[in-house]
């Protein structure tokens, strides 16, 4: 249960949870899901520029989990951690 979990890290009986909510995405590629011409194993069912797409598409607020974080007031941050094309250049 998260409320006994976050009783226990605040050290009370009666926790509390301010209004700073946050949802952290972490996204990276994995070298397996590469094409097999390109060394991989082709295990995904999307090739991994879609990655990139995807977290475009977090940061412009179009993606289901930007609109979900915002129609619950709930700061969405994505980081980074992998992708194969390497870091984002957003505008």
């Amino acid at each position: 249960d998260y409320s006994a979990r976050i009783a226990a890290l605040q050290r009370t009986a009666t926790p509390s949870v301010d209004n700073g909510s946050i949802c952290l995405i972490f996204a990276a590629d994995h070298g397996v899901a590469k094409d097999m011409r390109e060394g991989g194993r082709s295990c995904s069912s999307y090739p991994q520029a879609v990655s990139r797409k995807v977290l475009e598409g977090l940061d412009h607020g179009i993606a289901g989990a930007s609109v979900l974080a915002k129609c619950n007031g709930v700061a969405l941050r994505v980081v980074d951690v992998g992708l194969a094309d390497g870091p984002a250049q957003y505008e």
